[in-house]
């Protein structure tokens, strides 16, 4: 059985034990809390990822942490090129070739594209993203790459690692070096996050501190702004009326022949709104 270091010591850490220790042979944890280092965690060693030392290339490390970006860029900093990252597949109990998702970067792979354009596609629910990609506007100006599978997938990360521009459409953590457009997936017609009575005072400030991240929020109207902004927060600089990808793609398209035949209804002589 192949030799693993888990990085993680935490409750996550402790999951990626149960379930990998009957297929690796797991040395021990990688964490970054001083205050962990040089104990124990499951009876296993817990060491700083400076202690592989002379070993980090022969040694595999998984990462299982809620901060999986941060360890991708601690680990190709030092060296690293070659590394898994650990998700509980949802729905699953039994362990699998499923939770491991190999990443691989070459050594100049892991260097910001500055005219990248990554797309991220989190479902189909009024997806601005895909609708964006398969306007084909942006191949002219950027590199452009889409990610349809969601987080979960080596594809996913690498974009991430990789690209200068992010565009989506759901909160993502977007590193400071990096330039992200909030697309949103909806219109706020029910109460979210500040003005959901059901959001913890804990999760309405992550929320909030997601969207200050963005260079850019797009937006309908004036009225939209101040709808998302009493929800989620942010400066009015923020917010920019373009429309929406899905709207343009969908008027642009043939979509009122497609309605027609998916319905058996003409909609000779009537509007669509």
């Amino acid at each position: 059985m192949d030799r693993i270091w888990l990085f993680g010591a935490s409750r996550k850490g402790e999951e990626a034990y149960n379930r990998l220790r009957e297929r690796f042979i797991i040395a021990g944890f990688i964490d970054n809390d001083p205050r962990k280092q040089g104990g124990h965690f499951l009876g296993l060693p817990v060491i700083a990822l400076a202690s592989l030392g002379q070993q980090r290339h022969s040694e595999q490390v998984v990462i299982c942490s809620q901060y999986v970006f941060e360890i991708m860029s601690q680990l190709l900093d030092f060296g690293l090129r070659d590394f898994s990252v650990f998700e509980l597949p949802q729905g699953t109990a039994a362990g699998g070739a499923s939770d491991l998702i190999a990443c691989r970067f070459l050594p100049e792979g892991c260097l910001l594209d500055e005219h990248s354009l990554a797309l991220f596609v989190h479902n189909a629910s009024g997806s601005n993203t895909h609708a964006l990609a398969r306007l084909g506007d942006l191949d002219t100006h950027w590199r452009v790459k889409c990610a349809y599978e969601g987080r979960g997938s080596a594809d996913w990360y690498t974009m991430y690692m990789t690209s200068r521009n992010f565009v989506c459409t759901h909160d993502l953590v977007v590193p400071q070096d990096r330039i992200a457009i909030q697309l949103w997936h909806g219109f706020p017609l029910k109460g979210l996050n500040y003005m959901s009575r059901f959001q913890t005072a804990k999760h309405r400030r992550v929320h909030q501190e997601y969207w200050s991240q963005y260079k850019r929020i797009a937006s309908y109207s004036a009225t939209y702004s101040s709808l998302m902004n009493a929800c989620f927060g942010g400066a009015v600089e923020q917010y920019a009326v373009t429309g929406m990808p899905r709207n343009d793609f969908l008027f642009g398209s043939d979509g009122k022949r497609v309605f027609e035949q998916v319905t058996g209804r003409s909609l000779a002589g009537r509007r669509l709104i």
